[in-house]
């Protein structure tokens, strides 16, 4: 719904544009609502005195290279774009309806405080850029301003994720490269949030972090590293281990060798054999003294047979 505000200004409104002011406007559309709509910006601006509604550490964790501002990304923003979105205010504020409520004395105060806006807006873009990109060490590692201040095993050490990796690398690979590097990094981040700090919100908290981090990298890590290569050794050589069984296994399931089919096949022809001999083996009955029906005995051939079957089968399985 349309606020009476707005009827009131857009009864009188009615641009009829000549070619020469739509080419000088051609950045920012001035149709009814789009000038009506910038212009209700524009003033809710100068109520915050040109300030952003986000906070600065809301702003780095949020804003991107191409953060607009009226549809314009903020690092675009120059002498000629802001020639052109003057012109196109003074073209807005043309019809006598539209003049009543933005006049010349509003259009001052936008052009005394929108700059100190812009510059606002592009130095809160460029820290937000700086603090969300990845840098990549020649050694290896990587990291984020934002990676580094959401950095929070126990007591800062390195040894929580069950992969070894940190900051992406094998924490017992790390070099001193490694730790110059990311102390070079928390140094630079430290002076990104510092830099998007304000009165109302220092940052100190998110400050403390980094510097905490940054001493136990250069005082701990070193230690906790030296301390960790040999069980990460031993835990590699039974990883190893491991895989190599798995493989060997793979292997031998989807491609056997010839011996190994014949061993499987002595293996399965034993184990038929024994089979069948224990089906023609005679039940127990207590009723006889010897616990089988009518005094049986196991015939020499079945014997034979039984126990040529066992030694088949553990030939097939040595072999294969």
């Amino acid at each position: 719904m349309f606020s009476t505000k707005k009827l009131i200004v857009m009864a009188g409104f009615g641009l009829s544009l000549s070619a020469q002011a739509q080419d000088a406007a051609s950045r920012f559309e001035i149709s009814d609502n789009a000038c009506y709509n910038r212009m209700q910006e524009l003033e809710n601006l100068n109520g915050r005195r040109f300030q952003p509604i986000e906070d600065p550490w809301t702003a780095i964790n949020t804003y991107t290279a191409d953060q607009a501002v009226f549809g314009v990304p903020a690092t675009d923003w120059d002498e000629a774009v802001l020639a052109e979105f003057q012109a196109a205010l003074l073209t807005c504020t043309e019809p006598p309806s539209m003049k009543s409520v933005w006049g010349e004395s509003f259009l001052d105060k936008v052009a005394a405080g929108f700059p100190g806006y812009l510059a606002l807006m592009r130095e809160r873009v460029g820290l937000a850029v700086r603090f969300t990109e990845q840098s990549t060490a020649a050694s290896g590692v990587t990291a984020s301003c934002r990676q580094l201040i959401g950095y929070a095993p126990r007591d800062y050490e390195p040894l929580g994720a069950g992969n070894n990796v940190v900051f992406g690398k094998t924490f017992t690979d790390y070099a001193e490269a490694d730790y110059r590097f990311l102390d070079e990094k928390i140094g630079a981040c430290v002076k990104i949030v510092q830099a998007a700090a304000t009165e109302a919100a220092p940052l100190d908290r998110e400050v403390q972090h980094l510097l905490a981090l940054q001493k136990a990298i250069a005082t701990q890590w070193p230690n906790l590293q030296r301390a960790q290569i040999p069980r990460m050794e031993a835990a590699k050589r039974v990883q190893a281990d491991v895989d190599s069984a798995r493989a060997e296994a793979d292997r031998r399931e989807t491609d056997p060798t010839l011996i190994e089919r014949i061993g499987d096949y002595m293996v399965n022809v034993g184990l038929l054999g024994f089979m069948i001999c224990l089906g023609f083996t005679a039940k127990q009955d207590r009723r006889f003294k010897n616990g089988y029906k009518n005094n049986w005995t196991m015939p020499k051939s079945l014997a034979i047979a039984s126990i040529s079957s066992l030694v088949l089968m553990l030939l097939g399985w040595m072999i294969g």
